[in-house]
């Protein structure tokens, strides 16, 4: 934050990727969702506020729930790769675009495919906030293009819950 601004007023944007971050057991949706609405505020006034994943497969009350706190639902049909990363790098640049420095970037997620992008809005002084799984360590690289990296256990209190598409480690 530059001198003279107010960091209670700099504007922030949540992005959501909730294929890897994804909704846990315990806090319910609407509980995770002010976590983490609670979490940005911290950095600034929440100015946007998005979740990204394929909600056809979620039933209505979780909808509601991420709704209900303000949170806009982006639907990434098909395959949860490409498509889904490009929503959500898209609406991260429009942002960008949008709203200029001082702003914090709140990114919920391990996707490398992030880092690119984060450390070149991070050059051109935007403060990111990286929430990525306890449980999968979130890749390097990531984390190093992060001014602030907190785990979903610290933000949220709940275990993150793997994709259903993958099996967990025996351990």
């Amino acid at each position: 934050v530059g001198e003279g601004d107010d960091p209670a007023q700099s504007p922030v944007g949540v992005f959501w990727d909730l294929s890897s971050c994804a909704l846990g057991r315990g806090l319910g949706t609407e509980g995770l969702s002010r976590s983490i609405a609670r979490s940005a505020r911290a950095y600034g006034k929440v100015h946007a506020f998005k979740a990204y994943g394929e909600f056809r497969r979620l039933n209505q009350e979780i909808r509601q729930g991420l709704h209900s706190t303000g949170a806009v639902l982006v639907d990434a049909m098909g395959d949860r790769g490409q498509g889904h990363m490009m929503a959500l790098m898209l609406d991260v640049l429009l942002f960008a675009v949008d709203v200029k420095p001082p702003a914090t970037l709140v990114v919920i997620s391990d996707a490398q495919d992030l880092s690119l992008i984060l450390n070149r809005l991070g050059q051109r002084k935007y403060r990111l906030v990286l929430i990525h799984p306890t449980k999968r360590a979130a890749e390097s690289v990531l984390t190093e293009s992060a001014d602030v990296v907190l785990d979903w256990q610290e933000v949220t209190g709940e275990e993150p819950l793997d994709p259903p598409e993958e099996e967990a480690a025996p351990g």
